[in-house]
């Protein structure tokens, strides 16, 4: 799935809660440190879509942040699929859908299967 094609979709499976999987830019890389984690503006002004690095200095965080930051952000590969559980943050009419990511393995450079 695409933020920018597929962003009704997302929604509805971050509403519900549903495993996905999206394609994402991370240029910009890392956009906000915040109550100890680490937030990625991945979507658009018009699509909100973010990913949520919690616990980030956590052994498992401090891996994906450098592979964030290394493949993925600046000059690096900029696109990424991400899989994980969809959610609503925060959970009411005005939440953005995001996943959050614990694992090196969310963070794959093509598509599953």
């Amino acid at each position: 799935m695409s933020v920018r094609t597929d962003y009704d979709v997302i929604v509805e499976a971050a509403k519900a809660g549903n495993q996905l999987t999206v394609l994402c830019d991370l240029q910009s890389g890392i956009n906000t440190w915040t109550g100890g984690g680490a937030l990625i503006y991945a979507g658009s002004i018009f699509q909100k879509f973010n990913l949520w690095i919690p616990n980030r200095d956590s052994s498992e965080a401090q891996t994906v942040l450098r592979l964030i930051e290394n493949r993925y952000g600046g000059q690096g590969r900029n696109y990424v699929y991400v899989s994980g559980e969809a959610s609503m943050y925060p959970s009411n009419a005005q939440g953005k859908p995001q996943i959050v990511i614990t694992d090196v393995e969310q963070l794959k450079n093509f598509p599953p299967g």
